[in-house]
């Protein structure tokens, strides 16, 4: 067998028997001849010779219903002016005009025995072009259509059998999800049998326009369903909120592809918009199962299973499709072969979900006795207590001035417990901006006596709101407990190191000989936040600040100023790309 490409489709007979289109014939390199998806017209040259005694009627037969125009020529004569038996078939005829009428495509052999006789195959098709060629004899095409309708009509009978059954199941339930996998079954199987041509024979057998519409159709149709059924299963919008708006998205944009299949995309751009949909839907859906796998939730994992068998199948025909894998078994059926697996295992997976759901009734149960049985156990200490409530009241009269000496003990931890609430942040425990002025004060008093300097560092961290969205607030909360032990680590005892607001620590260097003991300090923190900080929890994160510096007396005399100023710096500091400090006199 050879083939020849005609680009514009403008070849007749003659040119390729007899014209100059003759010897441009290439020799097939494989099995099954696949041009993935073309405009182009395909000529199949092939020659048939039957032994005199081989009288059986015989058939040429391609196994791949999604042609539009399939056409035979069989030579009548043997001079140079041969006449030529014309046979036609394809999705664009109506069913009963075909010359056999089988769910694929079959044209009769008009070859005499004992002769031998060169016949001339032409196929043209909106979508993927894969010419499967079988010789077969009318008795082999009947047994082979008997066979064929058996497979697949346990295939399609398994996909009713499934969406009865979580038909049934929605009824007492009213769970959405049941409704969702019937709706998806349902136009999956539809889909699938306008894509086998059994649709074409018992559905719509003259609807010659809808036939090659529907494919691409039922086919965005199906994967917006799979979307929301995916949706509804995995409770995406609770569970993975940008994961459920992918799907979303995903879904819309199928079904906004089905209403352009419909005459508004040409035919070739609704058979690539499917290919591509399907795997875009394939990606989604995956990430959407994962996710949820993760999180563990287990019916996931059944669902996981059988996302990954659609994805092989659907890969396997998208690939040979566009023409990037040779045509075989597996890549001619796998969008069937991955549905049914991955309709069984999504079986299984709501037949967990429902498990789960039942253990989780029933633990709510148990605990809602247990909250019952504590609840009396509760009520009859009670009803002791009140018994013993008029003997145990004398005894608390004779234990009232103990009581109001411990009240005031406490009062008085309370009150001390105020004023130190009152000078020190309550999650790190370190100085807060009342107690950083008075104890500014007490250093600027000895500073003039002296004539030393001071200096304020302004620390800003880079990335906590990073650390809050990663890991949450308590993760938060823990690096600023943990930055705050590390500073007072880095600076001496006479030294301040105080919270003044969410991510903002300054510190106060006293007794100053210079400026470089400020810069050494501003130093050793940007070196120790180089490597992780360990949380109390034994956490490791990282984070980085940009420290500002303000010296007493040159960029200030109170510390307002110089807090105000050491911000400038920090400001300039973190413009500089974090990580680093800055001098205030280097600002202005």
């Amino acid at each position: 067998m050879s083939w020849l490409e005609d680009v514009k489709g403008e070849f007749s007979i003659n040119d390729v028997a007899n014209g100059p289109a003759r010897d441009r014939f290439t020799p097939l390199s494989e099995e099954v001849p696949s041009f993935g998806l073309s405009s182009s017209a395909y000529w199949l040259r092939f020659t048939i010779a039957l032994p005199p005694d081989d009288h059986r009627d015989w058939m040429l037969k391609v196994d791949y219903p999604m042609l539009d125009r399939v056409e035979l020529y069989v030579p009548e004569g043997n001079d140079s002016n041969t006449a030529w038996r014309h046979l036609l078939s394809g999705d664009t005829l109506p069913f009963d005009l075909r010359p056999v009428e089988v769910t694929d495509i079959a044209l009769p052999l008009p070859v005499q025995p004992g002769t031998e006789q060169t016949l001339y195959l032409r196929v043209q098709s909106t979508s993927s072009i894969t010419i499967p060629v079988v010789l077969i004899t009318k008795p082999g095409l009947i047994e082979d259509q008997q066979e064929r309708i058996l497979i697949f009509g346990a295939f399609y009978g398994t996909i009713v059998a499934l969406a009865l059954y979580n038909l049934l199941l929605y009824i007492p339930t009213r769970d959405k999800t049941f409704l969702a996998y019937v709706c998806f079954v349902t136009c999956m199987g539809l889909a699938l049998l306008s894509y086998n041509g059994f649709a074409f024979k018992y559905l719509w057998p003259a609807a010659v326009e809808w036939n090659g519409w529907a494919p691409q159709v039922l086919g965005h149709l199906t994967l917006a369903l799979s979307a929301q059924f995916t949706r509804s299963f995995l409770s995406t919008r609770n569970n993975a909120p940008s994961v459920d708006q992918a799907l979303q998205w995903q879904g819309l944009a199928s079904l906004l592809l089905a209403v352009g299949c419909m005459g508004l995309l040409s035919p070739k751009i609704a058979v690539l918009s499917l290919v591509l949909m399907m795997l875009l839907s394939a990606a989604v859906l995956l990430l959407a199962f994962f996710v949820c796998v993760r999180m563990g939730y287990r019916p996931a994992r059944w669902a996981a299973l059988a996302g990954c068998a659609l994805v092989v199948g659907a890969v396997a025909q998208a690939l040979r499709s566009l023409g990037a894998v040779p045509a075989n078994f597996l890549t001619l059926y796998g969008v069937q072969i991955g549905a049914a697996t991955q309709m069984l295992l999504l079986s299984f997976a709501l037949a967990d979900r429902i498990s789960q759901v039942k253990l989780e009734k029933e633990q709510a149960q148990e605990q809602a006795l247990v909250a019952k049985e504590l609840a009396l156990d509760a009520l009859r200490r009670s009803e002791r207590d009140l018994e013993n409530l008029v003997g145990d009241r004398v005894q608390e009269l004779a234990k009232l001035n103990k009581a109001l000496e411990v009240e005031v003990r406490v009062r008085r931890h309370a009150e001390e417990m105020l004023r130190n609430l009152a000078h020190h942040d309550s999650l790190t425990g370190l100085p807060n901006r009342t107690l950083l002025k008075d104890r500014f004060e007490s250093a600027l008093a000895s500073a003039q006596r002296r004539e030393h300097s001071l200096a304020i560092l302004l620390l800003d961290l880079d990335n906590l709101k990073t650390v809050n969205d990663t890991y949450g607030h308590d993760a938060g909360d823990d690096l600023l407990i943990a930055v705050a032990n590390a500073l007072k680590s880095l600076v001496r005892g006479m030294d301040t190191v105080a919270r003044t607001g969410g991510d903002e620590f300054v510190i106060l260097l006293t007794d100053l000989q210079d400026g470089y003991g400020a810069q050494e300090v501003a130093r050793k923190v940007i070196k120790r936040f180089e490597e992780p900080i360990m949380t109390d929890k034994g956490e490791a994160l990282r984070t980085s600040t940009s420290i500002g510096i303000a010296f007493y007396p040159q960029d200030g005399l109170d510390i307002g100023t110089l807090i105000k100023h050491a911000d400038q710096a920090m400001y300039r500091a973190k413009m500089s790309g974090k990580n680093t400090f800055r001098l205030y006199a280097e600002v202005v």
